[in-house]
């Protein structure tokens, strides 16, 4: 449906549970929204003129490419119950360009799996969160309360990656088996980087374990 402001809505507790692409006209400005009660929400080619707003009931994957115009707002995991854990998947080979995106997983545990270079801010929300970094990312990753763990699957990618500041919390960097030298630098309470001639380029804060 159109609403009186011009945004396109898919709102009615939708379970689509087919890929789905999302469009605009060209030239057009509108706003998409999608709220999908589906197990899966797996977005296919989204070329969007203004904002996009995705809320997911569960998992959530970008099978194809996005272009956003406006802003991003992606949740994930919102329809969960504290034993239910859901997974954002970013596959691999996919563009994603947006004026400004927020990526949200719910609050229990979650995992991220980014073969794709996503933008803007990621966060994991409370929960123990799994971040699966096999592409570099240009978004920051923050991993929110609980414990965390961002692990490197190549040894030439790009992150910056923040643990969360839980008082308890326990978070960690976990590297690759490259073959060439891998250099952990420890450059203040909990910060450092993790870096190598490949192309290895990782920035992390709040981070207890490595």
């Amino acid at each position: 449906s159109t609403a009186a402001n011009g945004a396109i809505d898919l709102t009615n507790n939708n379970n689509l549970q087919a890929s789905i692409a999302l469009a605009t006209a060209a030239g057009a400005t509108n706003n998409v929204n999608l709220n999908n009660t589906a197990t899966t929400t797996t977005l296919n080619t989204v070329n969007v003129g203004g904002g996009l707003t995705v809320s997911a009931d569960q998992d959530l994957t970008l099978a194809n490419n996005v272009a956003v115009g406006g802003s991003a707002t992606l949740d994930f995991g919102q329809g969960n119950s504290a034993s239910t854990a859901s997974t954002f998947i970013a596959q691999p080979g996919i563009t994603y360009t947006a004026a400004a995106s927020t990526i949200t997983g719910s609050s229990v545990n979650d995992t991220f799996n980014l073969a794709a270079n996503i933008t803007g801010t990621i966060d994991g929300g409370s929960g123990d969160d799994s971040f699966n970094i096999n592409s570099t990312v240009g978004a920051t990753l923050n991993g929110g309360d609980g414990n965390d763990i961002f692990t490197l699957g190549a040894d030439n990618v790009s992150a910056v990656s923040n643990g969360g500041p839980g008082v308890a919390d326990t978070d960690r960097v976990v590297g690759v088996d490259s073959a060439v030298t891998t250099v952990w630098g420890v450059t203040g309470n909990a910060l450092g980087t993790v870096s190598n001639s490949n192309g290895l380029n990782i920035i992390f804060s709040d981070i207890e374990s490595l």
